[in-house]
């Protein structure tokens, strides 16, 4: 799966396998988390597509109070992958804020 600008800040997921190509497209949020307010824990596993390290590293970028942690040895379920971690990560960020 790759990840496309459409030009108009839509993002376009262009999806292939067996069947014939799919796009789809993305209201393009991403390009509004400027706008969030709120502290925000964003979580990621090393082991992930570097399309999601990509929009991670937009949303560290681009808010206030951004929080970015990876778990090592976890894809995209890191949260699933390391549950006791997970607990302790949020339960932490929660009391901290």
């Amino acid at each position: 799966m790759s990840v496309l600008e459409t030009g108009d800040g839509r993002l376009a997921y262009d999806v292939r396998g067996d069947g014939p190509p799919l796009v789809l497209l993305h209201p393009g949020g991403i390009n509004r988390a400027g706008e969030l307010h709120a502290r925000t824990m964003v979580l990621t596993g090393a082991l992930d597509t570097s399309d999601i390290h990509e929009v991670a590293d937009l949303l560290e970028r681009s808010g206030r109070d951004v929080r970015r942690v990876s778990f090592d040895d976890a894809g995209h379920q890191a949260a699933l992958e390391r549950p006791r971690e997970f607990e302790e990560l949020l339960t932490a960020f929660l009391r901290a804020h």
